[in-house]
């Protein structure tokens, strides 16, 4: 989860400041007949996020861990989002999930954007990181089995990021099992 919002937090760094670019230049036509899949889709509109109590909601208890009190926040600057985290502990082990309104942000969505949209598998040393699926929602799991800690992340409905990160556990069971208790349905129905 640090990673993923180091990675933001540059993005955002690396966007202020500058100009918008100018609009791109018009699309060649596609001849009649031809594939509707050679043609690029439109990025969806820009939309404020919903409101960040309303994420807190969506945040699981899950039986046999402890939650403790959840947080939420609304993001305004420099670009606008909302987010809702709660902490989970059973024993030594601990899970941190977050759900993430983007409101199509692209500076947002782009570091997971980016991975699943090479669909890759990573690994050096004993660390993985690969593309899943995660209740039929596109996602990614990164894995040190020396450190025993992990992160379970998926994509809902293109604009909500789930994020599991686990410490002390043995395995990414536990992580995955509290993405998949968030209601995506749910999620995904939020305008």
């Amino acid at each position: 989860m640090q990673r993923v919002f180091a990675i933001l937090i540059i993005a955002i760094g690396a966007a202020c400041g500058r100009p918008e670019p100018p609009p791109p230049a018009p699309a060649a036509t596609t001849p009649a007949g031809a594939d509707a899949k050679a043609r690029p889709a439109a990025a969806p509109a820009l939309v404020p996020p919903v409101p960040p109590d309303v994420l807190g909601a969506l945040l699981p208890e899950i039986a046999g861990w402890t939650r403790e009190s959840p947080r939420v926040e609304l993001i305004s600057e420099p670009v606008a989002y909302s987010k809702a985290e709660a902490h989970y502990r059973r024993g030594d082990e601990r899970i941190e999930l977050v759900i993430t309104d983007s409101g199509f942000q692209p500076v947002v969505l782009a570091p997971i954007q980016l991975f699943l949209a090479a669909g890759s598998e990573e690994h050096t040393g004993d660390a993985v990181r690969k593309t899943v699926t995660i209740a039929g929602a596109p996602g990614t799991e990164s894995w040190t089995a020396s450190a025993g800690r992990g992160e379970v992340t998926a994509l809902v409905a293109g604009r909500f990021i789930v994020t599991a990160e686990a410490r002390f556990v043995a395995d990414l069971g536990a992580a995955r099992a509290v993405v998949r208790a968030v209601d995506f349905h749910r999620l995904a129905g939020l305008r």
